[in-house]
């Protein structure tokens, strides 16, 4: 049965230890008008959570967090490159049967829930979406920190501003919690108008990967919005037929492969190009374009269709997954893939992931992609 506990005090029982906050509010942003979001980083931030194995699962209302662990019946956790904030579904008992416990959870009232399994903690976020059946059983989803990223819209002006340097002023601006890596590449001009700042962001990403031909991503952990190097978040596990494999399959195609690349100014004219004729004599050509900046030396563009050219040549190659559970693993990182029967022996990034819990099993489906990176000199100069 679902118990309330007061986390204005700290009360000891069946293992439990509770002490936090409420809610605080986030800061203005550079303008100075105050636009502010609920800072999941502190709801939870002095709560000693329960220690031991399996499914935990809390609600904060108001100044009260209530433990709805023994109501749970699965928990679906998940992600996707593609999107902002990770996702949890959670299906509990709702019976309306005398004796029977009910989640009683309100969406509109910006309810804030945490989830953890064998007693690390793997979500935080707000309550925004339930359904409930005739089998007495109801579904609340949640998301985390990144849902204000992908909700808020506004418009984004920045001049030779990093990637960093624009997630740091974006974030600012909506009050959420952050920290980040240098990405060292100055982009000289981003102008999106009415957009959600998740676009933004990931137009200054994208950015910066055609030029410098290094991956980075915006991950969400203990309510802090984290922008992180892919390559710099390789997971130690390694993805075996016969060993933690369920099942697999590959998919190849040459769908998305171009052979050559041309950069053009606004008038029309080739700024550069690159081509690989090998590659050429055997598929044709197949030609990709692309608005280059013709403030930028030729060194610079030159650069550029290069790195464009290796990414786009790449033959695109996506693998999924079925196994058995392991929560290190999520949209972003890299594991190292070992399946003889393909002939694969090397290093995919996780693209989507969706985590299971359910009858005491954790399972999840992962689709992934060859990490294949171009790595340019680190310098932050644009020019």
């Amino acid at each position: 049965m679902a118990h309330t506990v007061d986390i204005s005090r700290i009360i000891t029982g069946t293992g439990t230890i509770w002490q936090g906050d409420t809610p605080g509010t986030g800061n203005d942003n550079e303008s100075g008008s105050s636009v502010s979001s609920i800072r999941l980083s502190e709801t939870y931030k002095r709560v000693k959570l329960p220690k031991g194995n399996g499914i935990v699962f809390v609600v904060a209302k108001g100044n009260n967090v209530y433990d709805m662990s023994q109501l749970v019946e699965s928990i679906t956790w998940s992600g996707a490159k593609s999107s902002m904030p990770r996702t949890l579904e959670v299906t509990m008992l709702d019976s309306d049967r005398k004796g029977h416990a009910r989640p009683d959870i309100n969406i509109e009232a910006g309810q804030q829930c945490l989830f953890l399994y064998n007693g690390k903690e793997l979500f935080r976020g707000i309550l925004f979406g339930s359904s409930q059946s005739v089998s007495r059983s109801a579904t609340y989803k949640a998301y985390d920190a990144g849902i204000y990223l992908a909700k808020n819209m506004d418009t984004f002006v920045f001049k030779k501003k990093t990637a960093t340097q624009i997630f740091q002023a974006i974030c600012k601006r909506f009050g959420l919690d952050h920290t980040e890596v240098s990405t060292g590449y100055t982009i000289n001009d981003l102008t999106m108008q009415n957009v959600t700042a998740a676009d933004a962001i990931w137009k200054a990403l994208s950015k910066t990967f055609k030029a410098k031909g290094k991956r980075y991503y915006v991950y969400c952990e203990k309510g802090i919005l984290k922008l992180i190097a892919r390559a710099d978040n390789m997971v130690q596990i390694v993805i075996e037929e016969g060993a933690n494999t369920i099942d697999f399959t590959r998919e190849i195609s040459l769908e998305n492969t171009y052979t050559r690349v041309k950069l053009y100014s606004d008038e029309n004219k080739v700024l550069a190009s690159a081509k690989d004729t090998k590659i050429e004599a055997k598929i044709g050509v197949m030609q990709y374009t692309e608005q280059g900046d013709s403030e930028k030396s030729s060194a610079s563009l030159q650069s550029k269709a290069k790195n464009l050219l290796a990414i786009k040549k790449k033959t695109e190659e996506t693998l999924e997954v079925e196994m058995i559970g392991d929560a290190t693993i999520h949209s972003g990182v890299a594991v190292y893939v070992n399946l003889p029967y393909l002939g694969i022996k090397k290093t995919y990034y996780v693209d989507e992931d969706e985590h299971t819990f359910t009858n005491g099993m954790h399972t999840m489906r992962l689709k992934l992609n060859a990490a294949n990176e171009v790595y340019d000199d680190e310098s932050d100069d644009d020019d």
